[in-house]
């Protein structure tokens, strides 16, 4: 059960190295923005990069979600027993979890910076229309680790 519970941790290990590579594409596509006028191939091709992080993101949250439901009924039935692990798997969800919710954040803010730049006048047709896709894709991998069912219970005795 233990190497279970080192698959999960590293898995979230992974997961973290992906979502500090989509916040690096974050800033670079806030440098495209920032371009007189807007680099928008640039940006379209970090879109690119951002959906290949996604389709990481969805491999590896399938395999965490598979794992965890199948060792979940042990894990329940043993608390106590992997305690220091769960606290370890914990951490890492919560570290997930912080650093997700930046990464939306900032999302949001290049959207915002978007639709302002197309208001001013730079052509809507320029920004390739999966982009759209790619956002809600992404928002769908974020919100889904968020329903990952928990067994981090805290008994106190």
């Amino acid at each position: 059960m233990e190497k279970y519970l080192i698959i999960l941790i590293d898995s979230l290990h992974k997961k973290m190295g992906i979502l500090d590579s989509i916040s690096e594409v974050c800033d670079d596509q806030d440098k495209c923005l920032d371009a007189a006028p807007p680099d928008i191939d640039a940006y379209n091709e970090l879109m690119r990069r951002k959906k290949e992080y996604l389709d990481q993101l969805t491999l590896i949250d399938d395999g965490f979600v598979a794992l965890y439901e199948r060792i979940a009924p042990d894990l329940r039935d043993n608390v106590m027993l992997y305690a220091p692990k769960l606290r370890e798997l914990k951490g890492k969800v919560e570290e997930v979890a912080a650093k997700t919710t930046l990464i939306q954040a900032h999302e949001m803010r290049i959207q915002a910076r978007i639709d302002r730049l197309v208001e001013m006048g730079v052509k809507k047709t320029s920004v390739k229309p999966g982009r759209s896709d790619v956002a809600k894709r992404y928002s769908k991998t974020m919100t889904k680790a968020d329903h990952t069912p928990a067994i981090f219970i805290n008994r106190k005795k």
